[in-house]
This record gives structure tokens, sequence and C-alpha cells, in this order.
């Protein structure tokens, strides 16, 4: 079976059209990329996407019992009254959305509103460079009505994993910007299967694939490209994603190496999805799921990650029995066959949430029990 993913607005650039659904019958964790041969700007992928808003901090207020009162009673207030009763809410501000005046986000009154355009600028600076590897605007959207808003940018090179020319991984730059206070401005290399178009997004000590930039009040000097101080921000992306796709090639190369029998496997997979209480009974057990305490949804968790890595897309071009396969099994179980509350959470969630912290933590542990 496989479950769409569906977010507030997403445009595929190669289709060049909005549209609800953005995954397509091979279940990507955005969707189905492939070469096009125009280009596409930051204006022009924000505005086909919906996301070409402007966000303003507003003043908030609150009705005293008295007001509150008084306007239950229908009693005619003079509209001069009326704001003078109106008391503000100290230190914080609404972040508000001008095109529909939704509030996006309550955040401090210090919090740093960064516009769409501005926070993807640097996109566009960083598409048209000359980089042997120069990456092509791809797709953006929004998430939760525009609480969250992205661009991706496709790397054309593709690196071929444990000389398997079947099993190949092209590099993409996801750039984020929130307006309700749960993310900073970010600049995340993605890597995505071709075979499946799975996202596999961990993180290294040896070669970072992340930048932030905080909503501080400042956080707009920091992203004025003019600086020229800042527009070497652009080349830090460039040589950021070289490096991190060096040592994530090599980080799969080894994943391979790593021989798991299904014993080993389920072990992993146990610490690395289920709670410590649930793993602390799976050890008490002699390593064994069937003990009354663990509950049929934890039973069930396991038995799917395994079904999703034995039949899961993409998974008939990898060898079995390693540590790779494990790992690229459990990205194609959250990816295409879990289920979420909504689909922006889904999406959210695999990108920088709680599904990209499960496989991070399957790869260290797989890693781990290598050593």
């Amino acid at each position: 079976m496989h479950h769409q993913i569906k977010t507030n607005n997403i445009i595929n650039k190669q289709k060049k059209r909005t549209t609800m659904d953005n995954v397509v019958a091979n279940g990507t964790w955005l969707m189905n990329h492939t070469s096009v041969d125009n280009t596409m700007t930051v204006a022009e992928a924000l505005e086909q996407s919906g996301a070409d808003f402007n966000v303003q901090k507003q003043e908030m207020y609150y009705l005293t019992p008295e007001l509150r009162d008084m306007l239950m009673r229908n009693v005619d207030i003079p509209s001069t009254e009326l704001i003078a009763k109106l008391k503000k809410v100290e230190g914080k501000q609404a972040n508000v959305r001008m095109d529909n005046l939704a509030c996006l986000g309550v955040t401090s009154d210090t919090y740093g509103i960064v516009q769409n355009k501005e926070a993807f600028d640097f996109v566009d600076l960083l598409c048209t460079g000359d980089h042997r590897n120069t990456p092509i605007i791809d797709a953006a959207g929004t998430l939760n009505d525009g609480k969250r808003v992205f661009i991706v940018a496709r790397f054309p090179q593709e690196i071929v994993v444990n000389n398997n020319e079947n099993d190949r991984v092209q590099m993409q730059v996801v750039v984020s910007n929130s307006h309700d206070g749960s993310s900073a401005v970010k600049v995340c290399i993605t890597p995505v299967r071709v075979v499946c178009q799975n996202m596999l997004n961990l993180a290294f000590k040896q070669a970072s694939g992340t930048l932030f930039f905080k909503h501080t009040s400042n956080v707009n000097k920091r992203l004025d490209l003019l600086n020229k101080e800042n527009a070497k921000f652009v080349f830090q992306t460039l040589g950021m994603a070289d490096v991190y796709q060096k040592e994530f090639k090599a980080s799969l190369d080894r994943l391979a190496t790593i021989k798991m029998s299904h014993k080993e496997m389920e072990e992993a997979l146990v610490k690395s999805l289920l709670s410590k209480d649930i793993f602390t009974l799976y050890k008490k057990n002699n390593n064994s799921m069937e003990c009354d305490e663990i509950s049929t949804r934890s039973k069930n968790i396991i038995a799917n990650v395994f079904d999703a890595c034995e039949s899961g897309i993409g998974q008939e071009k990898l060898v079995g029995g390693n540590g790779l396969w494990l790992v690229n099994g459990l990205t194609t179980y959250y990816q295409n066959y879990a289920k979420f509350a909504d689909n922006d959470k889904k999406m959210s969630s695999i990108l920088d949430g709680n599904v990209q912290q499960k496989v991070q933590n399957l790869y260290d542990n797989v890693v781990a029990f290598a050593a």
C-alpha cells in the first residue's frame, strides 16, 4: 500500500503547476524529481506555490473581564472607549500573514521576521553559478497554511552507493523558513535515493549538512547578500554539499559491509524506534518481542519495518542482510507506509523531526554494532 503525502501548496517545477498532491506512485518524501531543461527563479517558485506572501508583526491585546461582559450584553461602546479598555500583551507579538490576515504564530517581541523572498534570495545565486555541480530549483511549498515555507534545489550529479549502479543517490538542498517560532531559517543538504525518491537525512561528526539562522532581531542583516561577508554563505553551502556528499557515500558504503542477522537487526530496530522501557523488557525477555508486556502496536511497528525491508519500494535493488538494507528499509517504511496525524506533520517529521531522529538512531546503532 502507498500512502500519499499532501501539503497545503506544492509546486513541481517539472510540471510548472500548483498541486496539492506532492507524492507520485513511487512514494517520495516530497515529490518525484526528474531533470528539466529550464530553470525557475525563487520569485517564480514562491509565486506558483502560493508562498509569495509577506508577514508582519502585530501587537496583541486581550479583553478585560469588564469589557468581555459588556460585549456579551451587547452594550454599545464607543470605539475610543473600546480601544482604551483593551489591554496589551507585553513581550509578545502576533506574526500575521498579510494576504489573508491569518496569525501564523505568537512569539516574543524580539523575534525577527524573515520574509520568504529574503530567506531564499541566496538560492538564486546558488543556482546561477558556474560550480561543477550547480543545483537547479526544483520545488517550493508551504506547510500548515504558511507557518513553514521551503524551497528545494537539486544537484545534478549522482553518486553510486556500494558500486551498485542500480542504487544512486542525488543531493538536494532544502531551505526552509518559519513564521511560528518553531524553527530557524535552515539550509539542509538532503540525500535522496533515485530509485525510490526516499530521503536519507543523516548527520555525521565529520561533516555537517545543516546551517541555521535563528530568528533574532538581527537575522535579516545576516541574510543580506549585499553584504560581501554574507555572500560567502553561498560558497559555504556548495562546499558543505561537496564535503557532506563524500562523507555520505563513504558511510553508506560502510553500512553495506556490516552483515547482520535477523535477530541483530531486530535488536537495533527495537533500540532505535521504541522506548527505553520497551527495550529493557526486550532484553529481559532474551531479545524477544514475544512478551505480554510489549504492546501489539510496538510489535507491529517492528514487523512492518521488516516488511518494508523485504518488499518496500527500491529494496529489490539492494542485497539483504546488512546495515544499508536495514536503514534504507526504515526510510521506506516511514516515507511510504507509516501513518501520520496529517500530511504536513509527515513532511516536517521526515525533514527534521521525529522520523529523521529515528533514522539517525538506527544508523548510529548499526555503526556501533560493527565497532
